[in-house]
């Protein structure tokens, strides 16, 4: 993933993001809100590119640069601090109750367009959920 141009060091070259996330919009575009007007030079939302994508089962972290002053924020899909239940959890949890297990999570997921879970957190969602029950 390169972050600068070969040509111009100063224009940042943006990550391409693939596909769909499930995400809370109202603590999302609350991060966004948050990012406008920045820093010293008026900078705004749209100055900022995507750098880069983490995943962490069904949560994802978009880091944002912004071009004029080289700030940069993580922006989560879901609130790492929520209270409720995590998606990862939700969504194996939603998945066991009608009897499926990863197999069939990833399929759905894959007709969504919605990059799946990895087994291992499958399975650690799923040891978490089935000692609670």
């Amino acid at each position: 993933m390169p972050s600068s141009s070969t040509t111009n060091p100063g224009i940042i070259e943006p990550h391409l993001l693939s596909g769909r996330r499930i995400v809370n919009i109202s603590y999302f575009m609350s991060q966004i809100q948050v990012m406008n007007n920045h820093g010293h030079f008026e900078c705004s939302f749209s100055s900022m590119k995507i750098m880069s994508e983490v995943r962490k089962g069904l949560t994802s972290g978009i880091r944002m640069k912004c071009e004029m002053c080289q700030f940069q924020e993580m922006v989560w899909t879901e609130d790492p601090d929520n209270e409720q239940r995590p998606v990862n959890t939700a969504a194996v949890s939603g998945v066991m109750k009608i009897g499926g297990g990863f197999a069939n999570l990833e399929q759905l997921l894959s007709t969504f367009d919605i990059p799946p879970l990895s087994s291992k957190t499958y399975q650690k969602e799923h040891n978490i959920i089935a000692t609670a029950w």
